[in-house]
């Protein structure tokens, strides 16, 4: 058994689960059927939540780990934000999701969401705490036009209620005013019930400082410190190619 199964913390009766569902479905990393297996504690719904992982990896490709340059450069620039320090004042680790890096660096729209769903499934299956207290997403919206941020957000929530790890809570921060208006709909229409308490559109820095604490505020503006995932991604879509490695490593 690897480290990271053995921190989740099986009982008896969920390492039989595990075992079950490593058999039933091999094309599932033993990782992330370890956080389905903790995940599913209360509701119990395992294969329900094993088809939407295949669902997900069919959509958005998580199992291929070809990826394009200037999906890696999004991501150096802080596309994605985590850090094992970085968490709400509950406790809950926190992940920021900056699409405007995404746009900046003009990636296509499946390249948008490998950018964000890869990335977020190599933190839940690297770092046990984000599975077993959850995440905390925050989508910051600023400087997100119109059209590009209705097409982002109606992309994104239905792939977000099929993670393994659900989330605790999804902040959208600062959309403009013409989108937080079409949220409201989006979030009734894509995201089941039990979900959409979850998820809340912000307008003021307050608001967000209640909700991820003052500390996070510097992580969410600047955006441009060392974070652990960064050494993730590298690893996972550059191994085996130097010339790739060279390239991110001078971003």
């Amino acid at each position: 058994m690897n480290n990271f199964i053995d921190k989740l913390g099986f009982t008896e009766k969920e390492f039989k689960i595990f075992e079950y569902l490593k058999n039933k479905y091999k094309g599932i990393s033993n990782r992330l059927l370890g956080v389905i297996v903790i995940q599913q504690r209360r509701e119990k719904k395992y294969d329900r939540s094993c088809k939407n992982i295949i669902e997900l990896d069919k959509s958005v490709s998580l199992s291929r780990k070809k990826i394009t340059f200037t999906t890696l450069k999004a991501l150096k620039k802080g596309a994605i934000i985590y850090n094992q320090n970085l968490q709400t004042n509950n406790g809950v680790p926190l992940i920021i999701v900056k699409p405007a890096v995404m746009f900046e660096q003009n990636l296509s729209e499946s390249d948008r969401m490998k950018c964000i769903f890869y990335t977020i499934n190599q933190i839940i299956t690297n770092f046990p705490e984000v599975t077993t207290k959850g995440m905390h997403i925050v989508i910051y919206m600023k400087d997100i036009n119109v059209t590009h941020g209705i097409g982002f957000i109606s992309k994104v929530l239905p792939y977000l209620k099929k993670l393994p790890a659900r989330p605790q809570k999804i902040d959208i921060y600062r959309p403009s005013d013409l989108v937080s208006i079409s949220l409201f709909m989006f979030i009734k229409k894509l995201m089941p019930p039990h979900m959409i308490n979850r998820v809340k559109v912000l307008d003021t820095i307050e608001q967000l400082r209640q909700s991820i604490g003052k500390r996070n505020i510097l992580y969410l503006c600047k955006g441009n410190m060392k974070h652990d995932i960064a050494n993730i991604v590298k690893n996972t879509f550059c191994k085996g190619n130097k010339k790739i490695c060279a390239v991110y490593d001078k971003i």
